[in-house]
């Protein structure tokens, strides 16, 4: 979650940070975003929210795509 209206980026650690999508928080703080098709191995996904305020907060999980 985060904070409502909260600025939301995608990507993957080293790479774009948006590489994997962009989007808004609703009113609750919930968003989502589908990603293109990963490649099969490890990938450190990075989710960077920035509230109205300019407040930033950086959130990773270690996903493993298998095919």
């Amino acid at each position: 979650m985060a904070a409502p209206g909260a600025a939301i980026d995608l990507g993957e650690q080293g790479g774009v940070v948006d590489g994997l999508g962009h989007t808004v928080a609703d009113g609750d703080g919930r968003w989502v975003i589908r990603t293109p098709a990963l490649e099969a191995r490890d990938h450190v996904v990075v989710a960077t929210a920035t509230s109205k305020g300019a407040n930033t907060t950086t959130s990773s999980v270690r996903l493993v795509a298998e095919r």
